[in-house]
């Protein structure tokens, strides 16, 4: 973890980033609805890992790609590593699944990760910390 400041401000992306997590939770719920439903009703093991690969799979697949979701597009940031480089698998893979504890809509929803950016000196939240990123404008 570091505590040093990152290459790229993340000063000023406390709301975009609010409003960009919404915007990927409302995605990213209906991509595992769609893909539970791909199954038999009475399967309901199957859905459930279905639907979570699906609400991961999301995040993964667009932050390996294009080093943001959706929402990081549309509100206009990525990701990048302290140094303003691209995420690495690694990274990406760490903040996928901290989303299973802090941006979980079925627990507490965004609340911890909101949280914890808005108290965090470079609006990180746990996944972020653990995996040494931040969002910044882009």
């Amino acid at each position: 973890m570091n505590e040093e400041e990152p290459y790229f401000s993340p000063q000023g992306t406390t709301m975009p980033r609010h409003i960009a997590g919404l915007v990927d939770n409302v995605v990213a719920c209906v991509l595992a609805v769609i893909a539970a439903k791909q199954v038999d009703a009475e399967n309901i093991p199957m859905q459930a890992v279905l639907a979570i690969s699906a609400y991961l799979g999301y995040y993964f697949v667009f932050e390996i790609l294009t080093s943001r979701s959706l929402g990081k597009l549309l509100t206009g940031l990525k990701i990048v590593d302290f140094d303003g480089n691209r995420c690495s698998i690694k990274q990406v893979t760490i903040r996928t699944l901290f989303r299973l504890i802090e941006v979980n809509p079925f627990l507490l929803g965004a609340l911890p990760a909101a949280i914890r950016i808005i108290w965090s000196r470079n609006k990180q939240r746990f996944g972020d910390k653990f995996a040494n990123t931040v969002v910044v404008r882009g």
